[in-house]
């Protein structure tokens, strides 16, 4: 899977997760609000954790 563009989240990205890459996911919630998130896994447990909104953190800085 390649990494996401800007051209690719506004044409093809629906609700759900999509993976660019390295663990990092764009996640578009049913509300149509999006976040960044990244799980982990620890002691047969799974976390989401990220740096935010795409309001506050842009697909471009995510690619820095």
């Amino acid at each position: 899977m390649s990494s996401l563009t800007a051209a690719r989240v506004k044409s093809e990205c629906r609700t759900g997760r999509h993976p660019d890459g390295d663990g990092l996911n764009l996640v578009i919630w049913p509300s149509g609000s999006n976040s960044w998130v990244s799980r982990v896994q620890k002691d047969d447990g799974r976390s989401d954790f990220g740096p935010g909104g795409t309001g506050k953190v842009s697909l471009a800085k995510t690619m820095a």
